[in-house]
């Protein structure tokens, strides 16, 4: 069994560069930042996370 009403979105960057800057773009812009404020009433407070996850590389 997983989470109830849980959603999840996955995106891959070329670099965490590339991330940056469209994570900057997108909490400076207002129009998304209209649609962000609009979906937040759909979450439950505090509920909301963050992962990162990165290609696993040979330890010498």
């Amino acid at each position: 069994m997983g989470v109830n009403n849980e959603a999840v979105l996955e995106f891959e960057y070329p670099d965490l560069a590339t991330l940056e800057v469209e994570y900057r773009t997108q909490w400076t812009d207002p129009d998304f930042m209209k649609l962000f404020r609009e979906a937040e009433q759909c979450i439950y407070p505090q509920s909301g996370r963050t992962e990162m996850y990165e290609d696993a590389f040979d330890i010498a």
